[in-house]
């Protein structure tokens, strides 16, 4: 299962990274264009000659060292850019379910999605799931119960408990926008989860960073915010860097080198600088930003543009170390060639591809706990007992997330 996820974990990065696809295409066969795109754009020029002679254009991409460059055939192709750009859910009520193997009743309603129909009918969080349309989610086999249920069943009946009793709930599954930004509040402290960086989202108009803003606007400029990236794999380049806009008052944002195109098909080199502007909601905040190993891609754009242009200290493990990015080309066939052609550099111009992004306050495992106590409000101060347990067990849970009712690999943009 950890191979697997590691698999989902690198997918969503190479799949979310850049704009939408472009259409413009020569006039070649889909074996023949693909190989002319990877020629003027892909990162690896190196590459190409032994890869062009594979004898698919599957093994083709194979062949390439860069593990992100890969082809989406073209049956594929049109669920993958949805992945690629929205949040959406197709056919679901809104949860996301942590697993407690430990536990009589192992799913736990981690978040409610506010606008979905187990928001609107009011599911409480942190409960259990105790039954789906009368079946028991106990024991190991609790999960396959519960998908098995919502695969063939609109209607849906939770059964849920949790310290104020047990629940029944009548829903119907929908298609469902999630949200990606979220916020957990605690005595001293507000916790703002950045999930991925997304063009639609809950917010339709403005994704990830409309979502942001918005939570922004709305907390004291007072109290401590703790924006939480840990484990955020990435996601569009223009939603990471107007979102650090928000924080950051004046300086280069992000630095990247990308092989591109002249009219005339041949190829270029153009270096884009993001200056940020002034104006930022968050600019006179109170902010700490938590980063961990699997802090990644448009996460690590986002953390150095904050870490080199303000005051606000990183705290937890070095990132991941992804300076590179994608672009997709839709081919002749109604396929995408998702290409590497682009570097990334910090806005000081440092190359942290393979490096990652150094915390200015290390955490062991990136705890929420010691992030607290290094951020100044330590948490066993903050709460008591019962509190403590509640914070180590919704804010600190294990990193495998249960999406709604999908199997592993249904979605492309799931990230584990």
């Amino acid at each position: 299962m950890k191979s697997k996820s590691l698999w989902f974990f690198a997918l969503f990065l190479s799949a979310c990274f850049l704009e939408n696809p472009v259409k413009e295409t020569p006039a070649l066969d889909e074996r023949g264009y693909n190989e002319w795109i990877l020629s003027r754009l892909y990162l690896y020029p190196e590459d190409l000659p032994q890869a062009f002679t594979a004898d698919s254009i599957q093994a083709l991409y194979a062949a390439l060292s860069d593990p992100y460059t890969r082809y989406i055939p073209p049956a594929k192709a049109p669920d993958a850019e949805q992945g690629m750009n929205t949040s959406i859910i197709p056919g679901d009520i809104g949860v996301e379910i942590y697993l407690n193997a430990e536990a009589k009743y192992p799913l736990f309603l981690y978040r409610i999605y506010p606008d979905a129909p187990a928001g609107r009918a009011g599911v409480p969080r942190y409960s259990r799931l105790v039954s789906v349309n009368g079946t028991e989610l106990s024991g190991d086999d609790a999960y396959n119960a519960y998908l098995k249920v919502m695969k063939a069943n609109k209607e849906i009946t939770l059964t849920v408990e949790n310290e104020e009793g047990t629940q029944t709930f009548s829903l119907v599954k929908e298609t469902v926008y999630a949200p990606t930004v979220f916020v957990d509040t605690l005595p001293q402290a507000v916790i703002i989860t950045i999930r991925e960086f997304t063009l639609t989202t809950s917010d339709h108009e403005k994704g990830t960073l409309g979502e942001f803003q918005k939570i922004l606007e709305e907390a004291d400029p007072n109290v401590l915010k703790v924006i939480d990236i840990r484990n955020n794999p990435g996601g569009h380049i223009s939603q990471c860097v107007n979102a650090a806009d928000l924080l950051v008052e004046r300086g280069i944002l992000s630095i990247r080198f990308t092989n591109q195109m002249t009219p005339d098909g041949k190829k270029q080199i153009k270096k884009t600088v993001v200056n940020a502007s002034a104006g930022g909601i968050g600019e006179n905040g109170n902010f700490v930003l938590a980063i961990n190993r699997y802090t990644a891609s448009c996460g690590e754009i986002f953390a150095t543009a904050i870490a080199e242009n303000t005051s606000i200290p990183l705290i937890g493990e070095t990132t991941y170390g992804k300076g590179i990015g994608q672009s997709v080309w839709k081919t002749p066939a109604g396929g995408d060639a998702v290409i590497t052609g682009t570097q990334f550099l910090t806005p000081n111009g440092v190359n942290y591809h393979q490096q990652g992004i150094p915390p200015d306050i290390f955490c062991e495992n990136a705890s929420l706990n010691c992030i607290l106590n290094a951020a100044g409000t330590p948490a066993g101060a903050l709460l008591t007992k019962k509190e403590y347990v509640s914070l180590r067990d919704i804010l600190m849970p294990p990193r495998r997330i249960l999406y709604g009712a999908l199997e592993e690999g249904e979605n492309e943009c799931v990230s584990f």
